[in-house]
């Protein structure tokens, strides 16, 4: 072969080298998958504990914060399609797993009917939102939790999908609050006192109430601070519960008892102005300023009174005020209206838990058209009542039972004559006795019976309610009270 053989043989080489170079190239760009990168979800920028990186971890994670000083993380994660839920709805076996209540931050764990959700060793929460319950509307919640160890427990209701709007109530050590959340917004709505126990053996109770755009959280069964809500932006949406703060020795906070039942009516009694967050303007630095004083908390819930049960002094510290004044002056337990007010109710501490007993009362009938006698009360919403009304020396005696919000009379009113010196006196004796089924009002040794058939209340505790329709005009005096058990 001669030179100019070859190097004509040598570029045909190089021609087809170059051929299968690109075809190469060209086969690869159109069969190779490229991965794109998933979107990044803004994270908030801050040296605290509490942020949280989500590190080759599919879905993406989102950042809340509840309160705004705690980053809590929640999923936004694709939910299993399911079958709705309907109510009332409790947590049970079938549904105390991961397909109705998704991993979301933290981790959830279950066991038959109950629920714990261990906290996230980087931030101390954890949180889970009901799948299915988008369509509920008015509800009530209640919930028994372990022991909190100085952290926070939200109960969270009106969920929307996105879970960027919803409203929830927020226990913890320093108080109990309504937070409204709009648009990942939160705004306190109003506030109580009432606390989170510090004992490590007592289990707590925790409730929560919508209906329309009224609000109310309870603790061991009562309400300790309702609102009406500005913003009424979610109008259904299911729950979720949620823990923070805990300390590290939290291994993890159980759920169980949990329980959601239809409201027929609205149930939140005790009238709490509304609290609207405004700017606070930026204040005028003084030489001196003077602190602002701390106001005294009421006193913290106790633990569960024992039967049997009795009170020849009374003392505040043994009651909860739902609403209306009340006083103990001289040992004297004085309930009562003044202002614009026509009703007042006040509750004893601690008896949430009775079941059957007869409570009995010397009431001394100062003003008011009708006072009642109240046991077996879980909430505002779920009571046992026998009502006096006041006719001169006599008395209509009749029995209520309001479940769920709504109100039933078990018997009509049926009149017993009592005499003055116990109308006007140290007060006529007065009782209601509950036993299983079966409810009994008592006036000056006079009785009315009845029965409560279809959804009976099975626990509950012991109180006063007084009304009149004229401001102002309604007062008992309450001299001495005894509780038996059945």
């Amino acid at each position: 072969m001669n030179r100019k053989t070859e190097l004509v043989a040598f570029f045909i080489s190089l021609g087809v080298i170059g051929v299968v170079i690109v075809a190469s190239i060209f086969y690869f760009a159109i069969t190779k998958k490229v991965e794109t990168p998933p979107a990044v979800f803004p994270v908030v920028q801050s040296s605290t504990p509490a942020q949280v990186q989500a590190e080759s971890q599919n879905p993406q994670q989102n950042v809340e914060t509840i309160p705004t000083s705690t980053v809590i993380l929640s999923a936004t994660t694709s939910a299993p399609a399911i079958k709705a839920l309907t109510l009332p709805y409790s947590l049970d076996a079938h549904t105390a797993t991961s397909t109705y209540w998704p991993k979301a931050w933290g981790t959830l764990t279950f066991n038959g009917g109950s629920m714990t959700l261990v906290p996230d060793p980087a931030t101390h929460g954890a949180n889970g939102f009901l799948n299915g319950a988008s369509a509920w509307t008015n509800y009530m919640v209640n919930v028994d939790t372990s022991w909190l160890m100085g952290g926070w427990f939200d109960i969270v209701a009106r969920v929307a999908n996105d879970q960027k709007n919803f409203v929830y109530c927020e226990f913890g050590p320093n108080g109990t609050e309504i937070i409204e959340r709009v648009n990942t917004a939160d705004t306190q709505i109003a506030y109580a006192a009432a606390s989170t126990t510090n004992d490590t053996a007592t289990q707590e109770n925790f409730g929560m109430e919508v209906y329309g755009n009224v609000v109310g959280c309870m603790m061991n069964g009562r309400e300790v601070v309702g609102a009406q809500v500005p913003q009424n932006e979610s109008t259904n949406g299911g729950i979720g519960f949620v823990t923070f703060g805990q300390p590290a020795t939290q291994k993890g906070v159980v759920v169980s008892e949990a329980s959601v039942t239809p409201l027929g009516g609205q149930t939140v009694t005790v009238p709490f102005p509304i609290i609207v967050t405004t700017p606070t303007p930026t204040p005028t630095p003084t030489p001196t300023p003077t602190p602002a004083s701390t106001p005294v908390p009421p006193p913290t819930p106790t633990t569960t009174k024992s039967l049997p049960y009795s009170l020849s002094t009374f003392n505040a510290a043994d009651w909860v005020q739902g609403w209306g004044t009340f006083s103990t002056t001289d040992g004297v337990l004085n309930l009562g209206t003044n202002g614009s007010d026509t009703s007042a109710g006040i509750f004893l501490d601690g008896s949430n838990s009775w079941v059957d007993y007869k409570f009995t009362a010397y009431v001394g009938w100062v003003n008011g058209q009708l006072f009642d006698l109240v046991a077996r009360r879980m909430d505002g919403g779920n009571l046992l009542e026998c009502v006096f009304s006041n006719t001169l020396s006599n008395t209509n005696v009749s029995i209520d039972m309001i479940s769920n919000g709504n109100t039933t009379t078990l018997t009509p009113g049926t009149t017993f004559t009592i005499s003055d010196a116990h109308m006007f006196g140290i007060g006529f004796p007065v009782s209601i006795e509950v036993q299983g089924s079966t409810v009994r009002c008592d006036v000056d040794n006079q009785t009315v019976s009845a029965t409560m058939n279809g959804n009976v209340l099975p626990r509950g505790g012991i109180g006063f309610i007084t009304w009149d329709p004229q401001p102002g005009n309604s007062q008992i005096r309450v001299t001495k009270i005894s509780v038996t058990p059945l």
